[in-house]
């Protein structure tokens, strides 16, 4: 078994400053919520954005405006590229808003293309069968996430947390849109850690006693985002595809190169539909050849299938 070194967001979402009554300006009467706060992680696939689902959310506070949660999430990132989403909810509310987060110093035209980012990522999720999507597990318990109605969101670039292990601190203020006045704020502290993740190599998945605890390594890959060719070949031997780890390793390594091929083409070519992408990557061999050597150096494909 190897190592493989990657970066973790440490996320402790502290308290919330709500004043929801802004958001019913025909009424004079106090507005309290039962917020809490779930944590997902908007990621680049090909030429889209999807969010990827966890199970991070805060416990539910009742009949208050300032909720003081200090609870602690921890997810794996990709610094350079993904984007946290911090969705602030009403557990009973029957008002809907969608509300942005202005990026502390980030300019107006860079909040509208994060939330356009968003909203494209939400509609490609709906056209996505949940099974391609791993679950990020952020909980030692696999709580369901609860109910309620979107009172707003904020959105922190993971490239705007330091990357050298320091704790920073972020007051981001909850619009409505860009432009709209302010509806709270949320109070968290981020800082990115680097985390080391176990990998099947070849010699691992031949081992029955290894390929026997398959289901805990599943467990992992699935926490580190970064599907690994051994995980992938371990996994098509446990659903029968072959007997034969060598055929198993070679179908990983076929499917992964695939699917970054698919990724590397919308980007070179975004004016098609997907099908036609798909279809178009298997074609172009010096593509999908140079995707294979990239799967096989690095060892897998981060957010794999």
């Amino acid at each position: 078994m190897k190592y493989r070194l990657g970066y973790e967001a440490v996320i402790t979402i502290q308290r919330a400053r709500l004043h929801p009554a802004d958001l019913h300006a025909s009424s004079d009467t106090p507005v309290t919520t039962n917020p809490y706060v779930h944590l997902g992680v908007m990621v680049p696939k090909g030429n889209k954005d999807v969010t990827v689902p966890t199970n991070c959310a805060t416990r539910v506070l009742n009949c208050t405006n300032d909720p003081v949660w200090n609870q602690t999430f921890c997810l794996p990132v990709m610094p350079n590229s993904d984007v946290l989403v911090l969705q602030v909810f009403d557990h009973r509310s029957s008002q809907l808003a969608v509300r942005l987060n202005q990026v502390p110093g980030a300019a107006a035209a860079q909040r509208t293309q994060l939330f356009a980012r968003l909203s494209e990522s939400f509609n490609e999720d709906a056209r996505t069968s949940e099974s391609s999507i791993p679950t990020i597990y952020g909980q030692e318990e696999t709580e369901k996430v609860p109910s309620g109605v979107l009172i707003g969101l904020c959105l922190l670039p993971v490239a705007r947390i330091p990357p050298n292990a320091t704790i920073s601190r972020h007051a981001m203020e909850i619009f409505p849109s860009p432009t709209e006045p302010s509806v709270g704020r949320l109070y968290i502290a981020t800082k990115i850690e680097k985390k080391q993740t176990p990998m099947l190599t070849k010699e691992d998945i031949s081992d029955p006693a290894i390929i026997g605890q398959f289901h805990s390594t599943r467990l992992l890959a699935s926490e580190s985002r970064f599907l690994g060719i051994g995980e992938l070949a371990a996994f098509l031997f446990e659903e029968g595809y072959s007997t034969s780890p060598t055929e198993n390793w070679d179908r990983a390594v076929t499917m992964l190169a695939q699917q970054l091929a698919f990724r590397m083409y919308q980007i070179k070519s975004s004016d098609k539909e997907d099908t036609e992408h798909y279809l178009e990557s298997l074609k172009d061999e010096e593509n999908l050849e140079k995707a294979k050597r990239r799967v096989e150096k690095e060892g897998g494909l981060w957010d794999g299938l």
